[in-house]
C-alpha cells in the first residue's frame, strides 16, 4: 500500500501521486512489489488563483502560491463595467472582499462581482442663478436617503420662498427620506 507522503515539496509544488516503474498511483494503492523498486514522488506544480475580470475590463491574470498557503485578496485592478461597482471576489460561490486571507487548496478563480448603480441626480434651478447640479451614486439593494435642499453646498435660499422638496414629474420626495432604487432618478427643485 502506497504511504500518504511526507517529503518537503519543492518550492512552488505540490505532491501528486507516486511513480512505481513508470507508472502513477495514487496514495492508498495497493501496488504488488516482487523486486527491489524505486518508488518516486511526483510533484505537480503549486496552485494557480486566477483573477477574471467577469464582464469588467481587463486581462485575467494568475498567480501561483505553495499548497495550502495563506494569501491575502488582490485589490481589484479591473476597470467597472458601465453603471456597475466593484463588490469582491466570488470563489468557489463563496464573496471575498480584497485583503481577505484564503487558503490556497487547489486551482481557483477568483471572478470579479459587480454591483448595479444607480444615479441620483439633483437639478436646482434659481430665478437668480443658473441651474446647478450635484450627483449621488447608489448601488443597488442600497436604502438611499434623499439630501435636503439645505444639505447642498452652494445654495442658498431666500427666506420668501418655501422649500416643500424635490421633485421627480408629480411625485414629491422630501429631505430625509427614504427609497430604494431600482434605476437612476433626477430630482428637481
Amino acid at each position: 500500500t502506497l504511504p500518504k507522503n511526507t517529503f518537503t515539496a519543492p518550492d512552488m509544488k505540490s505532491f501528486k501521486e507516486w511513480e512505481v516503474n513508470g507508472t502513477e498511483y495514487p496514495v492508498g494503492k495497493q501496488v504488488p512489489i516482487s523486486q527491489n523498486t524505486v518508488i518516486k514522488a511526483v510533484w505537480r506544480d503549486g496552485y494557480t488563483i486566477t483573477y477574471d475580470p467577469n464582464g469588467g475590463n481587463g486581462t485575467k491574470v494568475s498567480r501561483i502560491f505553495n499548497p495550502s498557503q495563506t494569501i491575502t485578496l488582490d485589490q481589484n485592478k479591473f476597470s467597472h463595467p458601465q453603471n456597475y461597482s466593484f463588490r469582491g471576489w466570488e470563489i468557489n460561490g463563496e464573496l471575498y472582499l480584497p485583503g481577505d486571507s484564503y487558503v490556497i487548496e487547489s486551482n481557483v478563480v477568483a471572478y470579479a462581482k459587480w454591483n448595479k448603480t444607480f444615479t441620483v441626480e439633483y437639478i436646482f434651478v434659481s430665478p437668480a442663478s443658473n441651474e446647478r447640479k450635484f450627483t449621488d451614486n447608489v448601488t443597488e439593494g442600497e436604502i438611499y436617503t434623499v439630501k435636503s435642499p439645505y444639505e447642498l453646498e452652494g445654495i442658498t435660499f431666500n427666506d420668501r420662498y418655501e422649500i416643500s422638496g424635490w421633485r421627480n414629474g408629480d411625485v414629491l420626495y422630501e429631505g430625509g427620506q427614504e427609497m430604494s432604487l431600482t434605476e437612476s432618478i433626477t430630482l428637481t427643485l
